[in-house]
C-alpha cells in the first residue's frame, strides 16, 4: 500500500545486517520497519511499509 525508504550512507565493504520488525497488525493491515547496518556498525538505510496482511 505504501513504502518509504531512506538511504543514510554508503555502506562499508562486507556484510549488511538487516533488522525487520512489525509492531502492529490490525484491520487486515500491518506496518513493517527495516534497518540495514553495515560491517562498521553504521545505519545505512531504513524503510517502513504499510501492507495488507497475507491471506491464509
Amino acid at each position: 500500500m505504501e513504502l518509504t525508504a531512506h538511504l543514510r550512507a554508503e555502506p562499508a565493504p562486507g556484510w549488511i545486517r538487516a533488522k525487520l520488525y512489525t509492531r502492529n497488525i490490525a484491520g487486515g493491515m500491518f506496518e513493517e520497519d527495516c534497518e540495514l547496518w553495515d560491517s562498521a556498525g553504521r545505519l545505512v538505510a531504513q524503510s517502513r511499509q504499510l501492507a495488507r496482511q497475507p491471506r491464509d
